[in-house]
């Protein structure tokens, strides 16, 4: 493994052209380092490559994209940043490549390639894909690790204590708990997985200095939502002294890694490695003032990791003077049968087989849909097929249909405007739902709760399915020509369907961005940004209408069987 190695730091500048000739062909660099007028900056943990991607990822880069895209569709320009990556260090990559009898370097490229594609599947928003094997981000690193030394926060020392090989860290012993498993101790941490006692000389990061400063911050600004990821976070710092910590490994035991500068005989330590890829994103090393965007607005991340990015980015960044990252949206995980989805237990589910069964706009809509950033939430393939169902084909869909059906519309049109009638309080309910849903569904994309935004936009598709049956267009249709009030009724049931139509798919856009796309441009609706949403129908002229799209048989969403 040595030898593979060092084979692959000689190819280095090699796998730099590959990797960056594949990036550019995947994903759009439309920003670049000069541009000032960046309004949203969000991102996502970068991905441990030691496997392929599992639907956990996808679902954590799904809820930062419906961020972005919500974002970009409140400011009505596409100025935003969201960065995304996988990171390559550490000694399970280093055994991974080992057991699959490939170079550490060809092991992360395939499974980078992995990553990448099955982002891409999606049509994401993300403007930059963050490798740690990078160059600008190894310049990034030891430039933060330089600074941190010339600052005083690193020095060297003997350090003791239990380490948890499949997280790459020591573990405090307030968290280390044990049991008796055939006869044997068996300590583990608090997510269960195990620690070993172990000690080496290694550089340490005086935590010390900031670590008050990062319980102030917790305690004062709140950044974590929801909040009580926040309170743990709080009470893990409350419950015991954290102490310095350990940001270097010995190069004998972890060779693979950026090597510590001046001191050849050590890797920085992974954490400290892969928390600083927001910032080389960011464009540093370079004068503060002209990063891209700092401080992140948004940083969407699983509740499994809130310690490093809540606790130990923060105290690096302050260590730096930088300013910390405004929010911190931590979701909880997807279980199956309670369980946590994860690579060595071997329960996780491949995103490839459900895009198979579910479609990339089906799974995308399931795993938004469904669920909920502060509870777990179990995976069932049934439950998927149904909820996509139900409310894509049999809701959405089938209102898209009914109303443009050449049955009930032969003329394929859609009525611009109202015209007066007896009777309109019937559409009463409908209109004023609708003209609540701007509100109701930015209030819960703000928090990013997508699914309570969803609920009430199914709620109005599911109120005028109910008034479009109840209406029975297909005996009015029969009766335009000689009665006057049926024309009336059939006109504005035409003209309110097709704007819950406009304005659903306007608002879905973050969470099915291909299909309520396809559902506006069937209806030429031109104009869909945020502010677009909301209700336009005013009384006027029956005879001014907008012709649908010639697409014959138009289907928004077809049932899966």
């Amino acid at each position: 493994c040595n030898l593979r190695i060092a084979n692959t730091i000689e190819c280095a500048d090699t796998h730099k052209m590959l990797q960056t000739n594949l990036l550019k062909s995947l994903f759009r660099h439309e920003l670049s380092s000069s541009i000032r007028s960046i309004g949203y900056y969000i991102t996502t943990p970068i991905f441990y490559v030691n496997a392929s991607p599992h639907i956990g990822h996808v679902h954590t880069l799904l809820l930062a994209d419906a961020l972005n895209r919500f974002n970009r569709l409140k400011s009505g320009n596409g100025a935003t940043i969201l960065s995304t990556g996988v990171d390559e260090h550490g000694i399970k990559i280093q055994t991974a490549a080992c057991a699959n009898n490939k170079t550490v370097q060809e092991f992360c490229d395939s499974n980078a390639a992995k990553f990448i594609n099955l982002f891409k599947q999606y049509d994401t928003t993300v403007t930059d894909f963050i490798r740690t094997t990078e160059e600008r981000h190894k310049k990034a690193v030891t430039t933060m690790w330089t600074q941190l030394e010339d600052r005083g926060f690193i020095y060297k020392s003997t350090y003791s204590g239990w380490y948890c090989a499949s997280d790459e860290v020591f573990v405090p012993d307030s968290q280390v708990k044990s049991k008796i498993v055939n006869g044997q101790t068996i300590h583990y941490d608090q997510t269960e997985n195990i620690v070993v006692w172990s000690s080496e000389e290694n550089h340490m990061f005086r935590m010390s200095q900031v670590e008050d400063q990062v319980k102030l911050w917790l305690s004062r600004d709140k950044p974590i939502v929801p909040e009580k990821f926040n309170d743990i976070a709080l009470k893990s710092m409350e419950h015991s002294k954290l102490g310095d910590i350990s940001i270097s490994r010995p190069r004998s035991r972890q060779e693979w890694g950026i090597e510590v500068p001046g001191d050849p005989n050590y890797t920085i330590y992974v954490w400290l490695d892969a928390l600083t890829s927001y910032l080389t994103v960011a464009g540093y090393p370079c004068d503060s003032n002209a990063l891209r965007r700092w401080p992140i607005d948004c940083h969407v991340l699983g509740k499994d990791i809130v310690k490093f990015h809540a606790i130990y980015w923060p105290a690096f960044l302050m260590a730096l003077s930088l300013p910390l990252p405004k929010k911190l949206l931590c979701h909880s995980h997807w279980t199956i049968e309670s369980l946590k989805m994860s690579k060595s237990k071997g329960n996780v589910v491949d995103p490839w087989e459900e895009n198979t069964l579910l479609t990339e706009e089906g799974l995308r809509y399931y795993l938004l849909r469904a669920s909920t950033n502060h509870s777990d939430n179990d995976y069932s393939r049934q439950q998927a097929l149904r909820r996509v169902n139900a409310e894509l084909a049999d809701t959405y869909g089938n209102l898209m249909s009914r109303c443009s059906g050449k049955n009930i519309n032969p003329r394929q049109i859609i009525p611009k405007s109202l015209i007066k009638m007896n009777g309109m309080e019937k559409f009463t309910e409908l209109l004023n739902e609708l003209r609540s849903l701007v509100p109701i569904c930015e209030e819960h994309y703000e928090d990013a709760d997508f699914y309570k935004g969803v609920d009430h936009i199914m709620a109005v598709l599911r109120l005028n399915n109910k008034i479009y049956e109840d209406a029975e267009p297909w005996k009015l249709v029969k009766l335009l020509a000689t009665d006057p009030e049926s024309f009336k009724v059939y006109h504005n049931l035409q003209a309110i369907t097709f704007e819950t139509l406009r304005v659903c798919s306007v608002l879905l856009q973050p969470i099915v961005p291909q299909l309520s796309n396809r559902a506006l441009s069937y209806m030429k609706v031109a104009n869909r940004s945020w502010k677009d949403a909301h209700v336009r129908l005013e009384f006027g002229d029956a005879d001014d209408n907008i012709e649908l799209s010639d697409s014959s048989n138009f289907v928004l969403f077809r049932r899966i069987k």
